[in-house]
């Protein structure tokens, strides 16, 4: 029993940080447009669907 008790201390860090990281990522990739600077460049994208369509169009 006192191996399981050493092992049930151990876990439960490793567990948490686990569960806490993956909490940390869900919130970064939850709201992908905006100005952090893991965020998509979307007015770079915007600005290049532009200039494409005017050199088609021309």
């Amino acid at each position: 029993m006192r191996v399981f008790k050493s092992f049930v201390i151990a876990a439960v860090p490793f567990i948490f940080y686990v569960m806490a990281s993956l909490e940390l990522i869900a919130e970064s990739i939850e709201d992908p447009f905006g100005t952090d600077p893991d965020d998509l460049p979307i007015d770079k994208i915007g600005e290049n669907i532009r200039t494409h369509v005017m050199e088609i169009l021309h």
